[in-house]
């Protein structure tokens, strides 16, 4: 994940150097393969523990050990090449983009980052928003509509397959006027109902991908969405992947 010389790891200036000087240095055409081999990273595998850590400083506010380990991950890419290491950064990106979607903290599409400094800002982003929803989320429970909020949102859980789900629905199930549960619902959760729907079955949809081998049609019925190809252009609008490069990158864990 390059750009210029300046973002580029220590091995692959010694192979620049040892191609710049393989004469000078004697090494010959057998030789010198087997010399940059030597400096390549040996297979390509994920620091799970590690990932684990970051996702749990997240979760606790712990900031300076999320950054300490955040730097230490990066590290870990920049031995890489740009597309290996994008699949190790996207996997880890999509856990933490998970949870922040799970509480309801994120609204921001996927982003792909051009260098490593740009990907730890990325990150370091996703904190923040999460730590700005526990924030915003402790001081709506004084609200005295949290409670009824709290039972549409169980509603919405139990019947987003359902596409015809709709505020219009949610509300009447509530008593309350369309309307009016609208602007209390963006009032506490910050979604706009309809929008807030679709989130939902976006994470449905992300969870079954990764989860199982229903074909994506399949997953997008079983998700709420009313055609296929709905279903398509919302999650690429959402995530910044299709459904089928997010179940690849979701997947990784099995050949990593």
């Amino acid at each position: 994940m390059t750009k210029g010389s300046g973002d580029i790891s220590h091995i692959y200036r010694s192979v620049l150097e040892l191609k710049n000087y393989r004469f000078v240095l004697g090494y010959n055409q057998i030789i010198y393969p087997g010399r940059i081999m030597e400096l390549m990273p040996k297979c390509l595998t994920y620091p799970d523990k590690l990932a684990d850590e970051i996702l749990s400083d997240m979760v606790h506010g712990r900031k300076e050990a999320f950054e300490e380990n955040v730097e230490e991950f990066i590290h870990i890419l920049s031995q890489y090449a740009y597309q290996p290491a994008q699949l190790l950064y996207n996997r880890l990106y999509l856990e933490l983009l998970f949870q922040t979607q799970k509480s309801r903290a994120s609204e921001k599409p996927f982003r792909t980052p051009e260098t490593l400094e740009e990907g730890a800002c990325i990150l370091s982003e996703v904190f923040t928003r999460y730590q700005n929803w526990k924030a915003a989320a402790e001081k709506l429970k004084d609200n005295k509509h949290f409670e009824r909020i709290e039972e549409s949102r169980r509603y919405i859980e139990e019947h987003y397959q359902d596409f015809n789900l709709s505020a219009g629905m949610v509300a009447e199930y509530l008593g309350y006027s369309t309307n009016y549960f609208s602007r209390i619902f963006k009032s506490i959760t910050g979604f706009y109902i309809n929008d807030y729907i679709r989130q939902i079955r976006i994470m449905k949809a992300q969870e079954l991908l990764v989860e199982s081998d229903m074909t994506i049609t399949s997953i997008a019925e079983a998700s709420g969405f009313s055609t296929a190809n709905y279903f398509y252009a919302i999650f690429k609008k959402e995530t910044g992947l299709t459904p089928a490069a997010y179940r690849n990158a979701g997947k990784q864990e099995n050949i990593l």
